[in-house]
């Protein structure tokens, strides 16, 4: 994964020197606790895809133009971080569809917000649609409002302190990267059932783990 930093104002704690600054260096609140999320767990790669799963990827991979590598789309962005100390905001790609998460989390309870959006996929529209769905409900059940028109999940929770912010933007940061490529098991009822266990687990654990911070790490981010 590569991602780009944008320091709107206080998000570096130093000046960076060069083209990459370093995890330690980035001060924004929002940033690193979204970035533990994402880092927390290691994927394990794709579900098993049964057959009529892998045709509609097939299927959709042939007749989607957008998803023809030497046409340019949207599905070629960068992924990148805007932020500085109490801001943070994501837009990123991952396989086939993006997301977007801005958050604002401070002392100031009544200001902090999390948004969190993301469409696309490389199955069949039901299937994205579902996944929408899939996700939706998981993040209900830690206090995000949602809604789903056709294949684009749109969350927002707000008003709650700082630790409570810094623990559901972990909660986001984990669903980036845990439920890509999920849209191609959405027909699989067991399958469904099975991945719906294993993410409310690992949620739980995330949570259940307060003092989750991100170690020394070598990781470097292009600005």
């Amino acid at each position: 994964m590569q991602f780009w930093v944008i320091d709107l104002d206080d998000g570096f704690r130093d000046e960076a020197e060069g083209r990459h600054v370093k995890l330690e260096n980035i001060s924004s609140i929002p940033m690193l606790a979204l970035w533990a999320g994402i880092t927390a767990i290691p994927w394990r790669g794709p579900p098993p895809v049964n057959a009529r799963g892998f045709l509609s990827i097939l299927h959709e991979a042939t007749t989607n133009p957008a998803l023809d590598p030497s046409t340019r789309s949207s599905y070629a962005v960068r992924n990148y971080f805007m932020i500085s100390k109490n801001f943070c905001s994501l837009h990123s790609r991952f396989g086939f569809y993006f997301s977007i998460v801005e958050a604002l989390v401070s002392e100031r309870a009544i200001e902090n917000y999390i948004s969190f959006q993301f469409k696309g996929g490389a199955a069949d529209y039901q299937r994205r649609v579902r996944r929408a769905f899939f996700v939706g409900r998981i993040l209900e059940e830690f206090g995000f409002r949602t809604e789903v028109k056709e294949d684009a999940l749109f969350s927002r929770l707000e008003g709650q302190e700082e630790g409570f912010m810094k623990e559901r933007l972990r909660i986001i940061g984990y669903l980036i990267i845990h439920t890509r490529q999920l849209d191609m098991i959405m027909l699989d009822d067991a399958s469904i059932s099975g991945q719906k266990a294993k993410i409310t687990k690992d949620l739980h654990s995330l949570l259940e783990t307060p003092g989750l911070l991100i170690p020394n790490s070598p990781i470097r981010f292009s600005h």
